[in-house]
């Protein structure tokens, strides 16, 4: 298929939902936490960033589910990489 096993890339897709609502419940944790110590704006910009980390990571999701049941290695190589950057970034943030 492309530089990964399609089971590999099947197992990510299909642990995406879980990694998502691990992300909201870590970040909620994170606000709940620091609510008093950050200002407000602070939270709500590191908030509004991760929702768009998750949304992104979604349909991230979607589409290699898509592309590894076409079997189409070009798209699956690119939205392997759109998804590692997107880890990462998350991870920065």
């Amino acid at each position: 298929m492309c530089e990964y096993d399609s089971k590999l890339l099947r197992f990510v897709v299909d642990d995406t939902p879980k990694a998502i609502f691990g992300l909201i419940v870590v970040s909620s944790i994170f606000i709940w936490a620091y609510i008093d110590y950050i200002p407000l704006n602070y939270l709500l910009l590191w908030s509004i960033t991760q929702v768009t980390f998750i949304i992104a990571r979604y349909v991230n999701g979607r589409k290699l589910s898509k592309y590894i049941a076409e079997e189409n290695s070009v798209k699956l190589k690119f939205h392997t990489a759109i998804l590692s950057i997107i880890v990462v970034l998350s991870a920065i943030i």
